[in-house]
């Protein structure tokens, strides 16, 4: 059952079919951003798991590759804001001295 809950509307939905608590139908287009909007959220845990491949695939096969995307540096901009800006700043500058990490190697088959 999933609950979502727009702080200023006052409108919730409780696990209900496609419907409102006030008999307000859901628009195909609250449903498409509710997806695009777990895409990212799908996205952004399979980078902190270092799971590039499934990223990746996520990002091909998702209808709306763009707004994913944008959500997924919406997320990040909120993430980011908690951290310390030295912090930060001493990542960034690094980064520029380091370049891209090394793709990782394949995962090796299991033994059987």
């Amino acid at each position: 059952m999933w609950f979502t809950c727009l702080r200023h509307a006052a409108v919730c939905n409780y696990g209900l079919p496609n419907t409102m608590l006030w008999g307000m139908r859901r628009t195909p287009t609250d449903e498409r951003s509710e997806g695009v909007w777990l895409e990212a959220i799908t996205l952004f845990q399979s980078v902190r798991d270092a799971d590039h491949d499934a990223a990746a695939h996520l990002l091909r096969t998702s209808s709306d590759p763009e707004a994913v995307t944008l959500n997924l540096l919406r997320m990040l901009s909120v993430y980011l804001r908690g951290e310390a800006p030295d912090k930060l700043d001493h990542f960034i500058a690094a980064s520029h001295r380091a370049g891209p990490p090394p793709k990782p190697r394949p995962p090796l088959p299991p033994l059987t």
